[in-house]
């Protein structure tokens, strides 16, 4: 444009000088007198001139800022074209990243449903790479992974997404693709992985790798189920030995089950904040001396959006695996301390003073996580000072995988929270013969036998032979036995010759919703009450 502007300010000046030279006659001043066309004329010719040195010299600026302004533009461009290639790429390998992976994981979630198109998402998991990393420093893990996409490259197409989505995860989306494409592909991907040797230090170190791979469909398309299927995939090609492919397919048991256990833990959190928990008791009874008072297991039950109600059994694990256990913990501690504060409330209106057995004990379980967190712990002390709870009403049970697997934790929980009054009980004890050797590390109040050993001690054998042993090593330790799963007069007659302090099981008491107990507080208000009415 500015070219432009200054061939016409050129010509337009060309031709006025021309049109001066052209003229003949003299110029009339305002004074009356003649100037001579010589003199005219070159003083026309200088104004002209210095007008076009200004005009030149001006559009010269324009055009130089012009140009800088489109070398400014320029690097803006590349910075910003820069920015968005690191927000979407991964640093160290130049591949796609995790969020640039999911959003096109999505387009092709979106695709097989809108056009029933087919595609096939891969999860790669390096084995050995750890040990690559711990032994040789992390230079050298750096330098394996900016080394794998020129290796992995050449197997796939341009339409093909190998992304690195973890320290030694890669993932791979193959659009429209079926499994028997995606089958051949990863096979030389694993190939080639296996056949790679990494040179460091004058040493050769060699990695394999373990990968899932699961289909995108229209029947199959939620990004969210695609992704933690194929995470599935690749850890059961893990669990297979490593350096295996495992395809799961939309109709595969396993892959159905992983997928309720997805909406379980998206279901618990509104559980919990829609108030669909609820609490169960179950008698846990004396056997043999009259226990003065009464003991409860607690029990979680999940009531699901469609009316359904869902067992802890089945929700537990999936909590535990998920990282929401603690939550699900806190939730059953603040009922359960709320509910025996009603319970201390009513006690004192008992026209039985020291007879009464309205004053109950209640057991709480708790996950290796809670059991691991100093701030769930000081949450608990605190509940019970903000509630008025007696401590030595509460028994917390600890299950004997999560006190072994968080042993000084574990330790730790128990110490703070019996400084205060609270009682322990390990559950499941007994499922491993190493169950002795941690026992005398754990200061516990109670023995729950596991309940394999017992539903057949009425057979005797070994069962009965462990259970005698677990006996007495419990009353050398002062503490007291229980066995759950006691469903048969049998099974309880057994225990008792064992010397089992307590039972528990269907044949004592069916759990039931914590809010139907009734003790004998309860009965003499709902009595005065009635008197009253009349």
């Amino acid at each position: 444009m500015i070219d432009q502007q200054f061939k016409q300010a050129l010509t337009v000046g060309f031709a006025s000088v021309l049109v001066l030279m052209a003229a003949q006659t003299g110029i009339l001043l305002l004074d009356g007198s003649r100037v001579s066309d010589a003199t005219f004329l070159l003083s026309s010719l200088l104004l002209t001139t210095a007008g076009f040195i200004i005009v030149f010299l001006f559009l010269r600026q324009l055009r130089q800022r012009e140009q800088s302004c489109h070398v400014e533009n320029a690097k803006v461009r590349k910075a910003l074209e820069r920015l968005k290639w690191q927000a979407s790429h991964d640093s160290l390998t130049g591949l796609v990243n995790r969020r640039e992976f999911r959003r096109r994981v999505m387009a092709a979630c979106v695709s097989a449903q809108r056009k029933d198109s087919r595609h096939v998402v891969a999860l790669i998991n390096l084995d050995r790479f750890k040990t690559i990393n711990d032994h040789c420093g992390h230079r050298a893990g750096d330098t394996l992974l900016s080394q794998l996409p020129a290796l992995l490259k050449p197997i796939l197409s341009k339409e093909d997404t190998l992304a690195r989505i973890g320290g030694d995860e890669f993932a791979l989306l193959l659009p429209d693709a079926d499994m028997h494409h995606a089958s051949q592909v990863v096979k030389q991907i694993q190939k080639k992985i296996r056949q790679f040797r990494l040179l460091w230090n004058g040493r050769h170190y060699e990695i394999g790798a373990s990968i899932g791979v699961v289909p995108i469909s229209r029947d199959y398309c939620h990004l969210q189920e695609v992704l933690t299927a194929a995470d599935t995939a690749c850890q059961e090609a893990k669990n297979a030995g490593r350096n295996r492919v495992c395809l799961l397919d939309s109709g595969d048991r396993l892959l159905a089950e992983r997928q309720a256990a997805v909406r379980c833990a998206q279901e618990l959190p509104r559980a919990i904040r829609e108030g669909r928990l609820e609490l169960h008791a179950q008698e846990i009874r004396s056997i043999g001396e009259d226990y003065q008072g009464r003991h409860y297991e607690l029990l979680v039950r999940m009531n699901q959006e469609n009316g359904a109600q869902m067992q802890p059994d089945q929700f537990i694990p999936v909590a535990e695996q998920y990282g929401l256990a603690v939550d699900l913990d806190r939730w059953v501690v603040n009922e359960a301390l709320t509910w025996l504060r009603a319970r201390n409330r009513s006690i004192s209106s008992c026209s039985l003073g020291d007879q009464c057995h309205c004053r109950c004990r209640v057991s709480i379980n708790l996950s290796g996580q809670s059991i691991s967190d100093r701030e769930f712990l000081q949450e608990i002390r605190q509940q019970f000072i903000d509630k008025a709870v007696d401590p030595e009403l509460v028994i917390f049970e600890i299950t004997e995988t999560a006190a072994i697997t968080n042993l000084d934790s574990a330790r730790y929980f128990m110490k703070e929270l019996k400084a205060i009054g609270c009682r322990f009980a390990l559950d499941d004890f007994g499922s491993g013969m190493s169950s002795f050797g941690y026992l005398q590390q754990l200061d516990v109040d109670y023995v729950k036998i596991d309940g394999s050993l017992v539903t057949h001690i009425a057979k005797g054998g070994l069962e009965n032979a462990m259970i005698n042993a677990i006996v007495h090593v419990a009353n050398a330790m002062n503490a007291h036995t229980i066995a759950e799963y006691v469903e048969d007069k049998l099974t309880q007659q057994s225990l008792e010759s064992s010397g089992v302090d307590f039972v528990q099981g269907f044949l004592v008491h069916k759990p039931v919703p914590l809010k139907s107990l009734r003790f004998c507080a309860d009965e003499m208000a709902e009595t005065q009450q009635l008197a009253l009415a009349v």
